[in-house]
């Protein structure tokens, strides 16, 4: 299964340096200063943060009063939730189960290339990880790609132990599988089909049929099913529901019923696909051509692994309605294994031309990423502020303002489309309410009742005068400000 005898002593060496610096690498990206306003991350903070303030682990929320659709299981909320309450309601503290299932898929990483060939490959490859930039960028969200892309490395690592050691790694396979479909729900079945065609590949029919094998798919399946009947009250019609609601969501994904996300393109994958890997794609297409050749003429079926793990999310994505960029991460893994053998194969005097040619590549590849594909330029929008992310200042100003006014206060978000920190930071202590129609808005500034509105610069600048002299600033920073219909009410710290 290995190439050579593991070097223990070197092994263990590499892999404390991998350590230092994945987490080195994730960790300090994790505090730019735009990484807690993008994707769906503060929907699921709030609602992580709803745990622990309702102390209902089972029934999720949005906000007190607004159930979570059943649209996503639960394992990511609760370790969000867990994380909020070690470290506190700060966007670190959301981040954090997320960096150290970027920081855990480093090691398994290391762990598989290590066991498929050496502990070079296996260092490459989780390098390889790293180099992707796409990875480090979206593991300071609070997504749920990011531990499903390590459950599944962690699964098709046990898969190979179960194949090439012992079968009892069966069972650590059912229950990491489990753990995969816990966090994404039906696209966490995917190492039953990696663990399919490894058995296939390898003529280890019989696998099958050991009690070991058996075992382990019961975990995978028991564990999501205890949460669904809990969910469900505890009773066949209740979980019924609970599926089908959750059927109901994930389904048009597959079945092309609603576009989300570029879908209007078919190919937009492959220009992702390039674009977020286009540091190692060299090394992935060398990966292929030596992985290919090793299988051919060593027949190492067991390396075909790689290319099933990838080719599976490259077409449930090219045929699926909805596609974004990170719907690609838990494929990572697979690139970089590629990437981790191709480098460690031109290392060898033999193809020395190949590793100055490699790091040419890299080296232009780095510099030419920006002007390539637009997302990765520096943006300098004329006339609009900078952002900094200082929204626990705002909620104490928030709190002061709801102190001017005993008698109650409504807290209103008007024409804020998009999720943003304030979700957070805001709602559920505060009961926040979203409001996007203009009339309606007009309605609440001229009501005699206390209101405080969250408003852009933007859009304040462009109200009609009518209702701008209805309003007072009594609080501003960044781009954004609060407002408030009662005249009386004292501005809070100042304008920032």
């Amino acid at each position: 299964m290995v190439d050579g005898n593991i070097n223990s002593r070197r092994m263990w060496v590499l892999l404390t340096a991998l350590v230092v610096i994945s987490s080195c690498v994730f960790i300090w990206d994790s505090f730019r200063d735009d990484y807690f306003c993008k994707f769906d991350s503060p929907v699921y903070a709030t609602i992580s943060q709803n745990i622990l303030r309702t102390g209902d682990w089972l029934n999720l929320r949005s906000s007190f009063d607004a159930p979570f659709e059943n649209n996503h299981p639960p394992l990511v909320f609760w370790a969000t939730a867990i994380s909020l309450k070690l470290l506190g309601e700060n966007a670190f503290a959301v981040a954090f189960f997320s960096i150290l299932c970027a920081i855990g898929t480093c090691i398994v990483l290391f762990f598989i290339g290590t066991f498929l060939k050496n502990e070079y490959v296996g260092f490459f490859s989780a390098i390889g990880l790293i180099l992707t930039r796409y990875v480090p960028r979206v593991a300071r969200y609070n997504t749920l790609e990011i531990p499903l892309m390590f459950f599944i490395a962690l699964s098709v690592l046990f898969l190979i132990l179960a194949l090439n050691k012992n079968r009892i790694f069966y069972i650590l396979f059912g229950l990491s599988t489990a753990l995969c479909i816990l966090s994404k729900g039906v696209i966490g079945f995917s190492p039953f089909v990696i663990c399919f065609f490894a058995i296939l590949f390898q003529k280890r029919y019989k696998d099958f049929f050991s009690l070991s094998f058996i075992m382990g798919i019961f975990l995978a399946l028991a564990l999501p099913c205890v949460w669904l009947f809990l969910k469900g009250g505890c009773t066949v019609e209740g979980t019924s529901q609970v599926l089908s609601g959750y059927l109901h969501f994930a389904l048009p994904a597959f079945t092309g019923s609603e576009n989300r996300g570029n879908a209007g393109t078919r190919l937009f994958f492959i220009q992702k696909l390039i674009e977020t890997c286009f540091m190692i794609m060299p090394g992935v297409v060398l990966g292929l051509f030596f992985l290919g050749r090793e299988v051919i003429r060593e027949k190492r079926r067991e390396l075909l692994v790689i290319l099933v793990w990838a080719l599976m999310f490259i077409i449930g994505y090219s045929i699926s309605s909805w596609r974004r960029a990170f719907y690609l991460l838990p494929m990572y893994p697979a690139m970089a294994l590629l990437f981790g053998i191709g480098l460690y194969e031109i290392i060898p005097k033999t193809y020395s031309k190949w590793s100055v040619y490699l790091i040419m590549a890299f080296f232009v590849g780095n510099i030419s990423a920006p002007f390539l594909f637009s997302p990765w330029a520096p943006k300098k929008p004329k006339g609009v502020i900078a952002r900094r992310v200082n929204f626990p200042r705002a909620r104490k100003a928030v709190k002061a303002l709801y102190k001017q006014f005993p008698g109650g206060m409504r807290f209103v978000a008007y024409n804020q489309r998009d999720p943003n920190e304030f979700i957070f930071f805001f709602r559920s202590e505060f009961d926040i309410e979203l409001c996007e129609k203009e009339e309606e808005f007009k309605k609440l500034v001229i009501s005699e009742e206390p209101i405080l509105f969250y408003i852009s610069k933007y859009n304040f600048s462009g109200m009609d005068k009518r209702v701008y002299e209805k309003l007072k600033i009594v609080y501003a920073f960044n781009d954004q400000l609060i407002a408030t219909n009662q005249q009386e009410a004292i501005p809070v710290f100042d304008v920032e």
